[in-house]
């Protein structure tokens, strides 16, 4: 049974040539430290410098994120609430990541905040990831053959193998920690898989997400902005295909017929627009994908029509939203720039059909204090990232509820004199 080791060599291996010697030596890497934030602020100046991968907005928003400029502030923040009350944070040891297929670039997330923290880190990637994953992987290798990051090498191993449970059950008795990120029957396999008895397990499985527009506020905002936002929709719905947990999938408008007919049909002019001067282009398969989805939706979504398509987004009209409706999303709706439309009376609407699949919801037209009233009377199923439209994707170390700093750590209470 073999797997490939691509980081930091690149090598063929087998469950005999792992047990044969350990993974990673005694050589661990403190929590924070220098060594591993500029080895990421490198990894973000290798994507800028070049003039490919920096057009690329999957990998000019890692780079951005992974910029000294950004994780400097996340340490001095995480350094002063550790340093609050008798608590000493530590790493949890060894972190065993599975990250999804869907999102090249989510593993590189996951490794920074792992190493950060400094834990030894195990990355399983799928031979079926995108190419952008193998690449950052070239990008990774290549950095750590400078001698100065010789101690992340140490403490780095990345394996590309498919769905071998044998393997993956050698990772899991060797790791303190497993994060899952996946499709809800990845997670249920891995789950059947044992720890250690002291390792953790966490999960981050099928999510959905949404956009909401209050309509009056639209239509009584500046052409300028008006295309902004139509412009900032149609970058969260195409980035990944639209497959990513943060995609919108829904937009729900806010308000009545008065505002509603017209701030629709003006959005779709803009989306149109925005659609011609783009460079978006789907795979075959994605579009096949697309007309598959939108045909069933069609059949089970009473009333609904097709208001708007285009080779890159189709907008479904749901007239009536409703828990069976949006179950039916849920279950048939497969990304590839499907949006389905429907609107709500009031903000306060939503609650009642929420699920406990709801991610993001990305908004516009309302302020802060609406938003935080919205939450204060929510229910424990509600949205676990909530931004303004145009920042669904931004990564956070806050993610579905979790705080991955808290989570790549353990405590130690130190019960003063």
């Amino acid at each position: 049974m073999e797997l490939e080791q691509i980081v930091p060599t690149k090598q063929k291996l087998t469950l005999a040539d792992l047990d044969s010697a350990p993974l990673f030596r005694e050589c661990n890497l403190p929590p924070y430290c220098d060594t591993v934030v500029d080895f990421l602020n490198n990894i973000s100046k290798q994507i800028f410098s070049s003039s490919v991968h920096s057009q690329d907005p999957e990998l000019s928003a890692l780079a951005f994120w992974l910029r000294r400029g950004n994780i400097i502030p996340l340490i001095r923040t995480r350094i002063s609430h550790n340093e609050a009350g008798n608590v000493i944070k530590r790493s949890r040891g060894v972190v065993f990541l599975t990250p999804p297929t869907n999102v090249g670039s989510l593993f590189c997330y996951q490794l920074a905040l792992a190493l950060l923290t400094g834990n030894k880190t195990i990355i399983r990637l799928s031979p079926n990831a995108p190419e952008i994953s193998y690449l950052l992987c070239d990008l990774i290798k290549n950095l750590l053959n400078d001698q100065i990051n010789k101690k992340i090498s140490e403490n780095l191993r990345i394996f590309s193998y498919d769905h071998q449970r044998e393997i993956t059950e050698y990772f899991s008795r060797e790791c303190d920690l497993r994060v899952i990120w996946g499709g809800d029957q990845t997670i249920r396999q891995i789950r059947q898989v044992p720890l250690a008895p002291k390792a953790m397990d966490i999960s981050f499985a099928d999510r959905f997400s949404w956009s909401l527009i209050n309509a009056k506020y639209f239509l009584g905002t500046t052409k300028d902005q008006q295309k902004k936002i139509a412009q900032q929709l149609y970058n969260d719905i195409t980035l990944f295909d639209q497959k990513a947990c943060t995609s919108p999938k829904i937009l729900c408008w806010i308000g009545d017929d008065n505002h509603l007919v017209p701030a629709k049909k003006k959005l779709h002019v803009l989306l149109d627009t925005v659609n011609q001067n783009h460079h978006y282009s789907q795979e075959i398969g994605n579009s096949v994908e697309k007309q598959d989805s939108l045909y069933s939706l069609m059949a089970l979504l009473d009333k609904s029509s097709l208001h708007y398509g285009s080779s890159n987004i189709s907008i479904l009209d749901m007239v009536t939203f409703n828990k069976e409706n949006l179950q039916s999303i849920h279950e048939h709706h497969h990304g590839n720039g499907l949006l389905v439309e429907t609107s709500l009376s009031k903000i306060s609407d939503i609650q009642p059909l929420l699920t406990a699949k709801e991610q993001t919801l990305a908004y516009f037209g309302y302020s802060e204090a609406d938003i935080i009233t919205l939450i204060n009377n929510s229910t424990e199923l509600f949205f676990d990232n909530i931004t303004p439209i145009g920042q669904s994707h931004a990564f956070s170390h806050i993610w579905d509820g979790y705080d991955l700093f808290d989570i790549y750590q353990r405590d130690i209470r130190l019960n003063k004199l």
